[in-house]
């Protein structure tokens, strides 16, 4: 089955916490914990979190924070039954129109080189390595800085300066 019928974002709410907690310790192998997701929905007016539902079912969820000059996908899962059918490309493109509405040029998100499968993800919707932080895990692994630019003035001027 793809992502079509059924399937609907909106913003996480508190009682979605568990759930996303759990989701984060099933995909990640760790959870920042509910408490900071709590703090993140509730508190962190730069912060978005949203959650997915397919049938009313929740399945997935994207976090996004505004940053100075762009923003950035903290964390996007799905539940594993769940990947490959469409949904990462539904809340990626849902992220995009969140942070197109900010105003938002430049999105950025950070994958580990050995998740073959996010970076080729991540590439195949225009995202591109930008630099590579070391040792940025917890495990010394270090992280793939990817980039996209999602258009708009800024990338004319910035087109035709490195013309010059």
């Amino acid at each position: 089955m793809k992502a079509e019928q059924g399937v609907a974002i909106r913003p996480m709410h508190i009682r979605d916490i568990r759930f996303v907690h759990a989701l984060e310790q099933s995909t990640f192998g760790k959870s920042f914990g509910e408490s900071m997701l709590y703090e993140e929905i509730i508190n962190n007016q730069a912060a978005h979190y949203a959650l997915m539902t397919n049938d009313n079912e929740r399945i997935g969820y994207i976090g996004l924070r505004r940053l100075d000059k762009g923003a950035e996908i903290t964390t996007i899962a799905l539940r594993e039954e769940d990947r490959g059918k469409g949904f990462g490309t539904v809340l990626l493109k849902y992220g995009e129109t969140v942070c197109k509405r900010w105003g938002v040029l430049t999105l950025t998100l950070e994958v580990r080189p050995s998740n073959k499968v996010a970076h080729a993800f991540y590439k195949r919707h225009g995202f591109q390595v930008s630099a590579t932080r070391k040792n940025y895990y917890n495990d010394g692994e270090d992280a793939y800085l990817m980039t996209k630019q999602l258009g708009g003035e800024h990338d004319d001027r910035t087109r035709n300066r490195k013309q010059l």
